[in-house]
């Protein structure tokens, strides 16, 4: 269920079309940020699984109740949970403070898409060794 996207030294892969609907749910979610599940095999994302949250413009917080709704879902389609992708809707895509209090699954990936210039920017950071490291990604 909850898979280990950085088991190789390869990019991760993101499917474009992910992109795409993460990109249009956080636009409709604005001013607040949003959030989604990625999810896939391996170190490939194919699939994406939009959370509610409790937002703001500079913060999100899933809830426990949902997200093992929503895991649960994931593990029923024989998924591997990859990773979390929110919006920054005024702030570039670099982790806050926030998101690093927030963040307890370091071995999944996070995502950040900034909605604060066009086109959107957006980065992806795994969590090593106490602090936030870029990490290479492709879009298919």
């Amino acid at each position: 269920m909850i898979g280990s996207p950085f088991q190789s030294d390869q990019p991760l892969i993101i499917e474009r079309s992910c992109l795409m609907r993460f990109h249009d749910h956080a636009k409709s979610a604005l001013p607040h940020e949003a959030a989604a599940l990625l999810t896939g095999y391996d170190h490939h994302i194919t699939d994406l699984v939009p959370i509610e949250v409790m937002a703001t413009p500079e913060t999100f917080s899933l809830s426990p109740q949902l997200l093992l709704q929503e895991l649960h879902k994931i593990c029923e389609r024989k998924q591997e949970w990859i990773g979390l992708i929110h919006s920054h809707p005024t702030m570039p895509p670099i982790p806050s403070s926030a998101d690093t209090t927030g963040w307890h699954y370091p071995m999944l990936s996070y995502w950040i898409l900034s909605l604060a210039a066009e086109p959107a920017e957006v980065a992806l950071y795994r969590w090593i060794e106490n602090s936030w490291r870029n990490y290479p990604y492709e879009v298919k």
